[in-house]
């Protein structure tokens, strides 16, 4: 090691050591903290070093030192730079992640996970309103810009565009649910401006059911053209299944000796029993059993089938039961077998809660749809209660002759 120099300045000293090809001075300082005397070293001449600022540096850890704030040594100092520069790379981190927009938000964090915990359905529908709506109006803008009257827009745009009010429902859900995501990870703080929108509510009750004759023709009809198709039909007007359900149906799930079928991962989220009758018992039972883990009803390479064939649309057409209907509601689609199956069975005297329970809804108030089915049970109680009070010898009592 090279010998030790000392400067004009006290406790400043430097070594001359080659550098460069050249002789070069490093400078160091000596002094005594907390009882122990340290030597630390500074830098080089040839970097802007000299023994004045030397002594300057030395001078402020001593200050530091006696008034007992800032760092006492060089390493303290370089430490606290260090936390100091790495507070401001994540204060920096931090903005840059507040300053995501919206759309960067859902493609590249929100949605990528989107796809793998939700159903496809879901996952293109929020595709969907998000290139066609959301996008266009707030994707550009960071979270924090994002006020209800760029919502409210939104909205108009939609309606506008004559698309149902449960459309623009399920865009607010959208926007509402990749805010919350951003909230739950730490990338935006504050209120949802969701939350300050007014979410407009539709009526999307299907009021239409199918009586028995029309049940018959629609079967008879879908037999002739699509076996498969006929078996699904028959199988939700006498059990309550959903498409979707039916296409998710396995011959594990078919229990032949309960004449019960286990339905997995459903729409509510909830693996439920369906309880067959004797003609939804005895389609599944002609029909060519395959191995426990096969599609019931399988489509190409006996792989699960897609959406319901565009043949059900079409009988339904041919035997004009959507003629002059306008009203989605009053219109007959696969969906309508089920809640065929749900109308009859109030219809037929069954109360509410076992529906809610035979057809795996979550509360009683999607169920209660069903109850203006019911309103001929409460005909039939009035005009009981009104044949009554019409005989002679029921007196009505007039409170104002005593």
């Amino acid at each position: 090691m090279s010998k030790r120099i000392s400067t004009t300045y006290p406790g400043v000293f430097y070594r001359e050591r080659e550098r460069k090809g050249k002789k070069d001075r490093y400078f160091v300082i000596r002094y005594r903290v907390h009882g122990t005397q340290r030597e630390e070293g500074l830098g080089w001449a040839g970097e802007g070093w000299n023994a004045k600022q030397a002594s300057l540096a030395l001078n402020e850890l001593r200050k530091n030192y006696s008034i007992g704030e800032g760092p006492n040594t060089l390493r303290d100092k370089r430490t606290a730079a260090k936390e100091l520069e790495e507070a401001e790379k994540a204060r920096l981190a931090r903005e840059a992640e507040a300053n995501k927009t919206f759309a960067e938000i859902f493609e590249s964090v929100y949605f990528p996970l989107a796809l793998a915990d939700k159903k496809k359905l879901s996952t293109n529908r929020e595709r969907s309103l998000f290139s066609n709506w959301i996008r266009p109006e707030i994707g550009g803008l960071p979270l924090a810009q994002i006020q209800p009257w760029h919502l409210e827009k939104i909205k108009k745009s939609m309606a506008d565009a004559g698309l149902s009010p449960r459309t623009a429902e399920y865009a607010l859900a959208t926007i509402r649910q990749v805010i919350n995501f951003a909230k739950r990870n730490g990338l935006f703080k504050g209120d949802n401006p969701v939350s300050s929108v007014k979410i407009p509510r539709a009526d999307n009750k299907r009021l239409r059911f199918l009586t028995l004759t029309e049940a018959r023709e629609l079967l008879t009809a879908l037999k002739a053209r699509n076996e498969t198709l006929y078996c699904m039909a028959l199988l939700s007007l006498h059990s309550g299944l959903r498409a979707g359900e039916m296409r998710a149906l396995r011959w594990g799930d078919v229990n032949f000796e309960r004449k019960t079928l286990i339905l997995k991962d459903t729409k509510s989220g909830r693996t439920r029993m369906a309880f067959l009758t004797a003609d939804g018992f005895l389609i599944l039972k002609e029909m060519d059993r395959k191995s426990p883990e096969d599609f019931v009803f399988q489509g190409k390479g006996g792989k699960m089938l897609g959406e319901i064939s565009r043949i059900f649309n079409e009988v339904v057409d041919n035997l004009r039961f959507n003629e002059g209907i306008n009203d989605r509601r009053q219109k007959v689609v696969f969906h309508t077998l089920r809640h065929t199956y749900a109308s009859w069975l109030v219809e037929h005297g069954v109360d509410l809660y076992t529906v809610k329970e035979l057809l795996g809804h979550c509360t009683i108030g999607v169920t209660e749809r069903y109850a203006h089915i019911a309103n001929g049970t409460l005909l039939n109680a009035v005009r009981t209660f009104e044949s009554a009070i019409a005989k002679p010898e029921i007196k009505v009592i007039n409170m104002h002759d005593n």
